[in-house]
């Protein structure tokens, strides 16, 4: 018997506790073996708390989960966009919910910040 996939856990009322100073939203299959892993390594060299999806232990909704409480939970959120990110039903529904935080919490402090790799801006309408 197949069920449907469950609703996204619900955001917080109030603006959250920050938990990581950064949320990188990217195509692992694009990035994930060189522009990431030197980003990761530069935010890691500078103590700056980012979340990580690299344990991989979570599958399905539980990595689904997993990565909206991140979202919620970073003061900044960078949308590495390249030449694949949009064809990721992962990364579309984490750029949504990276922009409803935006809406919910800008005046709180959480900041969205676009990078561009190997792709024109024009390429992507947000």
């Amino acid at each position: 018997m197949l069920t449907s996939p469950s609703p996204p856990p619900s955001p917080p009322r109030r603006p959250p506790q920050w938990k990581y100073d950064v949320f990188v939203s990217f195509r692992g299959k694009d990035l994930r073996r060189n522009f990431i892993s030197h980003l990761f390594s530069a935010l890691r060299q500078a103590t700056i708390q980012y979340f990580s999806d690299n344990a991989r232990e979570d599958i399905g909704e539980e990595i689904r989960s997993k990565l909206f409480k991140a979202i919620w939970h970073a003061r900044i959120a960078l949308i590495v966009f390249s030449r694949n990110y949009a064809d990721s039903k992962w990364c579309m529904n984490e750029l949504v919910e990276i922009l409803e935080c935006r809406k919910r919490f800008g005046n709180h402090g959480h900041l969205v910040v676009p990078i561009f790799h190997e792709v024109k801006p024009q390429t992507f309408r947000i």
